[in-house]
């Protein structure tokens, strides 16, 4: 009897031992979270410059992150064949305040991607560390800051309806993933429009060689590589090449180049006033010459 008693305690300490073991093994869920957000679909894993996932860092480094990778594939019309661009936000939780009217601000440019299945969001040493993020809009609620992937193609607008979205606490300088999983940093290749558009020159010279672009991603000219200067649900731009209101026109995949389409497309847009601007001197001009000559003409 004493032996069958002993062996179930055993059992039994075997059996809660495992338990806490798959407990302590298990990545942080929403349940720990004081908010839910409804419209979340999938995580983003975070990347350095050695393609290595990180869940931990400095809110003064520049960038925030190197490369954020999307657990989940890219909204129908958005992958790579319609020239979609991956962009990442950083959002406000507030109290009392609906995730879809939390604010927050754009940390990259918008991005090409060669994998649909885990888009890509590629950061430069010009986009913003996340202190400069908090500056604007601190983790107010207990230090909590919702990073979220948003999509963007030609003639769509910003494709909010849902997105892959990780939380990270701010704790004095540092920040530490609270949601999220594994992904994998080599899944594919991404390319933030500043690269492609931009001179070396703007780029701190501390920065690496600039990443290998997705295949025919080049262009010479800019246009907008987010969405609008207001952002998606109420946030704001920040980075060179992300910043302007135009319409977003993002690009490149393997085969094709999206991007040197909208640096042509943007050229083309550009010239219109000019072309009409000098129209009107020339028929302004033809008519004064034609009043000047009937005024002087032999009676």
């Amino acid at each position: 009897m004493r032996m069958l008693r002993r062996l179930s305690a055993l059992v039994v300490l075997a059996l809660v031992g495992g338990l806490s073991a798959v407990v302590l093994a298990l990545p942080a869920t929403a349940a720990a979270l004081p908010f839910t957000d409804e419209n979340v679909n999938g995580y983003i894993g975070f990347c350095d410059q050695a393609g290595q996932q990180v869940t931990s860092g400095s809110v003064a480094s520049i960038p925030f992150i190197w490369t954020a990778v999307s657990s989940t594939g890219a909204p129908a019309n958005m992958g790579v064949k319609y020239l979609g661009k991956a962009t990442l936000y950083a959002y406000q939780p507030r109290q009392d305040v609906d995730p879809g009217e939390w604010s927050g601000m754009q940390l990259t440019a918008g991005s090409a991607y060669t994998n649909d299945s885990f888009p890509m969001a590629q950061a430069t040493t010009i986009d913003p560390s996340l202190n400069g993020y908090l500056g604007t809009y601190p983790a107010v609620w207990d230090g909590l800051v919702e990073l979220r992937m948003i999509y963007t193609a030609p003639n769509h607008v910003a494709y909010t309806d849902s997105y892959p979205a990780t939380v990270i606490k701010v704790t004095g300088n540092s920040w530490t993933e609270v949601t999220g999983g594994t992904v994998k940093c080599d899944a594919g290749k991404s390319i933030s429009a500043e690269t492609v558009y931009l001179p070396p020159s703007k780029f701190k010279s501390s920065a690496p060689a600039a990443p290998t672009a997705p295949a025919g991603a080049t262009g010479s000219a800019s246009t907008t590589t987010g969405p609008a200067k207001s952002g998606p649900s109420g946030s704001t731009s920040a980075g060179a090449a992300g910043s302007s209101g135009a319409k977003p026109n993002p690009g490149a995949s393997p085969t094709q180049s999206g991007l040197t389409a909208a640096a042509k497309d943007a050229s083309k847009s550009g010239s219109g006033p000019v072309v009409i601007a000098v129209g009107l001197v020339v028929v302004l001009a033809v008519a004064a010459g034609g009043a000047l000559w009937w005024r002087r003409r032999p009676s």
